[in-house]
């Protein structure tokens, strides 16, 4: 799959040895016994060309003990070749063969599962060093572990790029982004968990319910312009601008709007920068933006909303967020 492994491979005479048989040799106790880097599972949003494979995707997560990683597999998957290609999980490279050799989906599956079950336990459990090492090839592993950490981070991703294309006098090598681009297709398995208040030290200038005549279809959450606003549960973003009339989130100027995948939608308003766009998978928690007065706001909040509906059917967030409203 990655040339720089199937270069090493040839270097150390293992170009005939099966790759089952370097899954034996390599045992699984490093793999159970550390996972130092991102969550290894989660509610992969993948396209149908990718999901028509799950039973297969599971058939051998069985086999190669990878129970717990399908979704993220199936997310790597979708960077590889988003299932449309016969060689689902571009596992050709990885056997020593030319690029898009396999024409069987269900052996490219199980020849990759098991690449990624050696990577894996080479990266000791690293999810996200073993994702970049699946893009990279192994050779990133052993450049991590001399000296710089022995974990995955985004900038080690970056050098490693610059070192192997200044190495073989490449323009580049590799995506650099490649966990980020495969994360992307993941969404947190604490989703169908309660909500959380998307400011620090929250205070409700105003509660949901009639206020000026008028029902006031959230909370406002009074605070300074630039404090940080993070999304109140994981999903995946479907507003990231500023709202014009006729967009349907007139009126509510920079806006954010998340949906959860479970029929539970947030939406967050007046905001001075939007840190986040349209398509983006986000975890609970993350930091999508900060507070503003934008559009029709009277002072500096955040306006924070839940609805059961993309287009409107807001509730009181407050219970969600056990806060005790005082109304409009």
């Amino acid at each position: 799959m990655k040339k720089i492994l199937v270069i090493a491979l040839c270097l150390l005479g293992l170009m005939f040895v099966p790759l089952s048989a370097i899954l034996l040799m390599a045992g699984d106790e490093d793999v159970k016994s550390g996972i130092e880097s991102g969550e290894e599972t989660g509610l992969s949003q993948v396209a149908p060309e990718v999901e028509r494979y799950r039973p297969l995707f599971e058939k051998y997560a069985v086999k190669y003990q990878l129970e717990k990683y399908v979704d993220i597999i199936m997310a790597l998957v979708m960077q590889e070749s988003g299932g449309r290609y016969p060689d689902v999980m571009q596992s050709s490279e990885s056997i020593g063969l030319p690029p898009n050799t396999i024409t069987d989906p269900e052996y490219s599956i199980d020849m990759g599962m098991a690449h990624f079950k050696n990577v894996l336990t080479k990266a000791k459990g690293d999810v996200d060093l073993t994702l970049q090492s699946y893009n990279y090839g192994g050779g990133f592993i052993d450049y991590v572990n001399a000296g710089r950490g022995g974990k995955y981070t985004l900038q080690l991703a970056h050098e490693f790029s610059v070192y192997q294309a200044q190495k073989l006098g490449w323009s580049s090598y590799g995506d650099p982004e490649y966990v980020p681009h495969v994360r992307r297709y993941l969404v947190s398995s604490n989703n169908s968990g309660s909500f959380i208040i998307p400011v620090d030290n929250p205070i409700v200038s105003s509660g949901f319910g009639i206020r000026w005549g008028t029902l006031h279809k959230g909370l406002d959450f009074a605070e300074p312009i630039g404090t940080a606003v993070k999304a109140s549960k994981a999903g995946k973003v479907e507003v990231a601008f500023f709202g014009i009339t006729g967009s349907g989130f007139g009126g509510y100027g920079n806006v954010i709007m998340i949906n959860h995948l479970n029929g539970e939608w947030t939406l967050y308003a007046h905001l001075s920068r939007i840190e986040t766009k349209v398509g983006a998978v986000v975890n609970q928690g993350t930091k999508i933006g900060e507070t503003g007065n934008t559009g029709d706001s009277t002072g500096p909040h955040l306006h924070f909303e839940i609805r059961k509906e993309s287009g409107g059917a807001q509730i009181d967030p407050a219970p969600s967020l056990g806060i005790k409203n005082t109304g409009g």
